[in-house]
């Protein structure tokens, strides 16, 4: 009499995968993407050198710096580096506009003043 092997007993283990074949988990399948932090640092640093817009620089220094640190920190599942860097200087570049700005504006105000 043959018994019949039970089936809590099944010591069957699957087969290997064949030589050089590669299982991708699902983090590596996705592709890299541009930060968001990115982009909006890039348009608020433009923005800022508009002139009108000098203030939205400080968003523009903030977002791309923290862009950067996420970018970073992504291994490589973040893209948009250059981006940020674009966004902190345009930022600065907008806060110095602004800045000269304010200083023509306050001179020749007190220049108005002091004649009349």
């Amino acid at each position: 009499m043959t018994q019949e092997p039970d089936e809590s007993e099944n010591t069957h283990t699957p087969p290997a995968p064949p030589a050089g074949v590669y299982y991708a988990t699902q983090d590596q399948t996705r592709a890299p993407q541009t930060d968001t932090g990115a982009i909006i640092a890039l348009i608020c640093g433009i923005l800022s050198i508009s002139g009108s817009c000098g203030p939205v620089g400080i968003v523009a220094i903030i977002f791309g710096k923290k862009s950067q640190r996420k970018i970073r920190e992504s291994n490589g599942y973040l893209t948009g580096d250059s981006l940020a860097k674009a966004g902190i200087i345009t930022g600065w570049i907008g806060l110095a506009i602004t800045a000269v700005y304010i200083f023509v504006l306050i001179v020749w105000l007190g220049f108005v003043l002091s004649n009349h």
